[in-house]
């Protein structure tokens, strides 16, 4: 039997993925690179926007189209907004027991490894990925994530450290610490993301630790003080601003200032002689006028960022930013 994943979104979700694999060939089933002859599909979604929403079911029907006989498992962020979409067969947000899902209805016995650790999905590639961490309950007016994470998970130490040694036994020596929001990591524990970054440094094997997005309301000088005293860190950071504007930012509830972002940045600066720092900017936001959209525009460009991902603000119902939108506005916006 053989199974096929689409993922789509960011990089806990091509982890989650990976480790949905790695138990479905724990059990016997085969990676099939081509959905149209896979026994299984899975689609791993994203929610974060409108558009990536209808990514995913364009990507769900085109699969049914073309492989109308295989079992479909749509998963991910979606699946928490939603009990039933057209073409899936089961739709479910508990990523961990997909493989017993999937058993069950094959009539093939469950794995048996019980960690939930992407160890078969790197063949091929540089760089491993490694989720520490999962949900948010920061609850930015336009964000979605903290109704489909939920409250934040901290992976314990030792598991990282353990999934960290089995990639270095299988000749990764660069890792992507990645997460919902990572500046969380250790709020349920007691525990912060140096500790991790500490964790992960001592394996030997492991040369070279990256950190996936970091949320600034969170990144004290303090923490990046602990962070970039670890050695193997590679100095590549990607500190999500979303506006350049403090009036934009406050009806965001980011938890910052353009002022106090820019001092996260003098440090990483003023402790590397050429750090790579990109971001994250959203275009359009709720009640944005000229002024404000001027403002975040100088302001991105005395940063001076390596790159900057720009994306226009997409409604999210349920969300508190859905309601501040006129009803009449939102065809004109």
């Amino acid at each position: 039997m053989t199974y096929f994943i689409r993922t789509l979104g960011c990089k806990v979700n091509q982890y989650e993925a990976s480790a949905i694999g790695s138990k479905l060939e724990a059990a016997g089933f085969v990676h099939s690179a081509d959905a149209n002859s896979a026994d299984i599909c899975i689609v791993n979604t994203c929610a974060v926007t409108a558009k990536a929403e209808q990514k995913c079911r364009q990507a769900l029907h085109k699969i049914r189209r073309e492989n109308p006989n295989c079992f479909i498992i749509l998963t991910g962020c979606m699946a928490k907004l939603h009990s039933s979409v057209d073409g899936a067969d089961i739709v479910t947000a508990d990523k961990q027991g997909i493989a017993a899902v999937v058993c069950e209805h094959f009539g093939v016995l469950p794995p048996k490894i019980g960690n939930f650790f992407a160890e078969n999905a790197y063949d091929g590639r540089s760089k491993a990925y490694v989720k520490i961490q999962d949900g948010c309950d920061r609850f930015c007016t336009y964000c979605i994530i903290p109704y489909t994470r939920g409250a934040p998970k901290s992976k314990p130490l030792d598991e990282i450290a353990l999934e960290c040694k089995v990639l270095a036994t299988k000749g990764y020596d660069e890792v992507v610490l990645c997460g919902i929001n990572m500046c969380l990591y250790g709020v349920d524990t007691g525990h912060d993301l140096s500790d991790a970054l500490a964790a992960v440094a001592e394996i030997d094997g492991i040369e070279r630790i990256v950190l996936s997005s970091l949320e600034p309301d969170l990144l004290t000088i303090e923490l990046l003080d602990k962070i970039t005293s670890v050695k193997k860190l590679v100095p590549q950071f990607h500190i999500s601003l979303q506006s350049g504007s403090n009036s934009v930012l406050e009806r965001m509830g980011r938890g910052y200032t353009a002022e106090e972002y820019f001092e996260i940045i003098k440090y990483l600066r003023k402790k590397y002689s050429a750090p790579i720092i990109t971001t994250d900017v959203i275009t359009g936001f709720v009640g944005e006028i000229a002024a404000e959209r001027q403002e975040s525009e100088e302001f991105i460009e005395s940063i001076g960022f390596e790159h900057v991902h720009r994306f226009p603000y997409s409604v999210r119902p349920g969300t508190r930013a859905a309601e501040m939108i006129e009803e009449n506005k939102k065809t004109e916006r």
